[in-house]
């Protein structure tokens, strides 16, 4: 299958993409079919190995589907995170819940620790404390990672976002 092979099929599946897309869920059709085009043109050796591509093509447009969709509840969820912390909640509370995860902070091992006061509880951004402490970003970037993921498992914080989600009128 040449390239041009290709684009015509693409386009004849469009409107099977875009329905795919939109029984999921996805806003923008377009941007699906465009990271499907992109994903096949990326992995045509293995198209030429099917001789009817159309159901590679649509577990790939699946796969994109899918991932798109996870991106935009993981953006939903950091918005709502967001209000939460930028005004819904009075002075009082915010300095309660930023004293609580300081505390869940303390139990983390040192690396861990260290990187959450500085970029999550402090104003350090995440280059900065990687340039202060000499160490590559993306391991300053793997233990934030690694230690939000341990704060969340923490029980001290999951009886904070009960709380928090609780009849108080948070």
């Amino acid at each position: 299958m040449n390239w041009s092979q290709l684009e015509q099929v693409l386009n004849e599946m469009r409107i099977r993409i875009g329905a795919l897309a939109k029984s999921w869920g996805c806003q923008d059709q377009d941007e699906v079919f465009q990271q499907v085009q992109i994903r096949c043109w990326q992995n045509v050796d293995m198209l030429r190995q099917h001789a009817d591509p159309s159901g590679w093509i649509m577990k790939v447009a699946l796969n994109e589907i899918k991932q798109l969709h996870r991106g935009e509840n993981r953006r939903r969820k950091r918005e709502a995170s967001f209000e939460v912390c930028a005004g819904t909640v009075d002075s009082a509370r915010r300095e309660e819940i930023y004293q609580q995860v300081s505390d869940a902070a303390n139990t983390l091992p040192s690396p861990y620790r260290d990187v959450v006061r500085a970029c999550d509880l402090g104003p350090e951004s995440i280059q900065c404390y990687a340039e202060r402490t000499s160490r590559p970003i993306e391991t300053c970037r793997t233990q934030l990672k690694r230690a939000r993921s341990m704060l969340r498992c923490c029980d001290y914080l999951d009886d904070l976002v009960r709380h928090s989600e609780g009849d108080d009128g948070l």
